[in-house]
């Protein structure tokens, strides 16, 4: 049998390793006394069982492959990925704002460090996204 998408199969191999320890650890090793929570923990198992063994299956398969292909090369498929992710940037610079300021309210009328280091850490991230915007616009500007 020929191995027609290398990616996919590492990735099927992981996910279906991933999947047998934690059915594994869920079952035999670390078994929970709450029945609903081991029968969530197993359901979890196996749809990542699934995942492993469905990429590993499409490994071997040149179809599978060729249309694998053409989803990741979609022009499509791409602006959505480049789009959603811009949006997450966005968001989650919204959300830094948000946890400093409210760590930085919480500081001021508690005097509670815990507070503080909320706000510290998210002065952090915000330091550290703008630094990324600016090494990515420097770097997108001198490729155009």
């Amino acid at each position: 049998m020929k191995i027609y998408n290398k990616k996919g199969f590492a990735w099927g191999i992981f996910w279906l390793v991933l999947g047998v320890s934690a059915l594994v650890a869920d079952l035999w090793i670390n078994p929970d006394d709450f029945l609903p929570k081991t029968i969530k923990d197993v359901i979890i198992d196996f749809i990542i069982l699934i995942m492993g063994l469905v990429g590993f299956l499409r490994a071997f398969s040149a179809k599978a492959t060729r249309e694998d292909i053409i989803e990741e090369n979609d022009e499509r498929n791409k602006l959505v990925k480049l789009k959603s992710e811009a949006k997450t940037g966005n968001l989650m610079f919204w959300v830094y704002c948000i946890v400093a300021v409210i760590g930085g309210v919480g500081f001021t009328l508690t005097a509670n460090e815990g507070w503080a280091f909320f706000c510290v850490t998210a002065l952090l991230l915000i330091s550290i996204w703008f630094v990324i915007a600016i090494v990515t616009y420097i770097y997108y500007d001198s490729k155009l």
